[in-house]
């Protein structure tokens, strides 16, 4: 195993860097003068991040109040690269105009639950204050939700930024 910014791999070897979810952990500049040693001449890089998760109008409201009000200030500040899709990290790429991605699943809402308690915010928020705001995020969720065994499509937006590495 190695760092992003440093791996064991030789030299103009791939045609392809994917970072999925992590760019926003990385020291960027690292990073690139890294991918740039191992990818061949023209390689490309993709990195991406998902956005937030939409159900519907009524339990995307409770989730955004969850979101940003319950465990907004427990999200770490690299959240906000997450956030803006990675657009505002100059990345010296020959970009490539994409269509729009999402990924998405069919969750009852125990697996919504559970997916939100998976949250490096959520884990923060209970570590500091020893007891689970998601079982709160579930009652009010209930409301909205009806049967809690009935699954529903969540989808979360991909922010994809590809290209040639110039």
């Amino acid at each position: 195993m190695a760092k992003a910014e440093a791996s064991a791999f030789a030299d103009d070897l791939f045609d392809l860097v994917v970072v999925a979810q992590a760019l926003h952990w990385f020291d960027i500049d690292s990073f690139m003068a890294e991918a740039r040693r191992v990818l061949k001449s023209n390689g490309l890089m993709a990195v991406w991040c998902y956005q937030r998760m939409y159900i519907t109008p009524a339990i995307d409201d409770i989730i955004l109040s969850y979101y940003t009000q319950t465990v907004g200030s427990f999200w770490p500040a690299e959240r906000r690269h997450v956030e803006n899709g990675y657009r505002f990290f100059d990345l010296p790429l020959e970009e490539q105009n994409l269509p729009p991605f999402e990924i998405g699943v069919d969750w009852d809402l125990q697996q919504v639950g559970d997916y939100v308690r998976s949250w490096s915010a959520t884990q923060r928020f209970m570590r500091e204050h020893g007891w689970d705001p998601v079982i709160a995020l579930t009652d009010s969720l209930r409301q909205v939700w009806g049967n809690a065994t009935q699954k529903r499509l969540a989808r979360w937006p991909l922010a994809v930024r590809a290209g040639r590495l110039i």
